[in-house]
């Protein structure tokens, strides 16, 4: 099977290549030779690969970057995916569009469904939700997969930076006020490929198990690492970004469940396995 993964280079795109059988013919190209801005070239790129499958991964999730410069992140995350989506369409190829808990506002008191009214508050979630509308709207044979505070090997990303972070200072100030629950790229990578062998299109959430404030992911970060550091809990309005973060944008993973018989691990267990990896036990 030839599968292409948008975002070559991504931590999610590594997982995923790793999980793939040996068999498969996998195509990982970065912005460089597959630039998803531009319809021409991703045409030109499908014709030359003919995927079956498409997992993409590729988009600007720099949460403050979006803000201030909302052209761009219209560009890469919104029309970056109806261009995946229409050479899809036009290639006849499964398309799998990764999503984000951003575009909900964060205002519930109840985990967010597959079926939960949308509410961007910031321009990245704006610009993610427009890309589900796009692959919604061109395709029949669609998955979109929904996730969270996302963390895996090859990247910088909130767990390295924390363990960097707690390695040079005393103190560390860290929000008590955002929750979500943190996602393994290991774990998503084979969440993703057991719903791509389903064959049940539609959207579903997938995150690990449970979840956590910034405060207690940060808590059991430095647990695990064995780092001696003071944590102060402090609210978002401590750090001024340019994006305001939704507060509680948990999503539940009952219809992963029900329909796909599966469910990630704890994100406690995933954590650990991240840190015993990477070396920071």
């Amino acid at each position: 099977m030839k599968i292409l993964i948008s975002g070559g280079n991504g931590q999610l795109a590594r997982a995923l290549r790793g999980a793939l059988p040996a068999d498969c013919s996998v195509f990982t190209p970065d912005r460089r030779e597959l630039d998803v801005s531009s319809f021409s070239v991703v045409e030109d790129y499908f014709a030359r690969v003919r995927p079956e499958l498409v997992i993409h991964t590729a988009a600007l999730t720099n949460v403050d970057r979006c803000e201030k410069e909302p052209g761009l992140a219209l560009l890469v995350n919104a029309r970056g995916s109806r261009n995946i989506a229409l050479a899809c369409q036009g290639f006849n190829a499964e398309m799998i569009h990764i999503s984000t808990n951003f575009i909900f506002n964060g205002k519930s008191k109840d985990f967010y469904r597959e079926d939960s009214l949308p509410d961007p508050i910031n321009i990245y979630g704006y610009s993610k939700l427009l890309a589900e509308f796009f692959v919604k709207e061109l395709l029949k044979n669609y998955y979109i997969v929904r996730t969270s505070w996302l963390y895996g090997e090859g990247e910088d990303n909130f767990v390295k930076r924390m363990i960097g972070l707690a390695c040079q200072r005393k103190l560390l100030c860290v929000v008590d006020d955002q929750w979500a629950a943190p996602s393994y790229t290991v774990d998503l990578a084979e969440g993703i490929l057991r719903l791509a062998a389903s064959k049940k299109y539609g959207i579903y959430n997938m995150t690990n198990k449970g979840y956590c404030s910034r405060l207690q992911w940060v808590k059991e970060i430095i647990r695990i690492s064995g780092i001696d550091v003071e944590l102060k809990a402090v609210s978002s309005d401590y750090f001024p970004t340019p994006a305001v973060r939704p507060a509680f944008t948990v999503l539940s993973n009952d219809l992963l469940e029900q329909k796909i018989g599966f469910r990630l691990r704890s994100w406690e267990e995933a954590l650990k396995e991240y840190c015993q990896r990477s070396g920071n036990i």
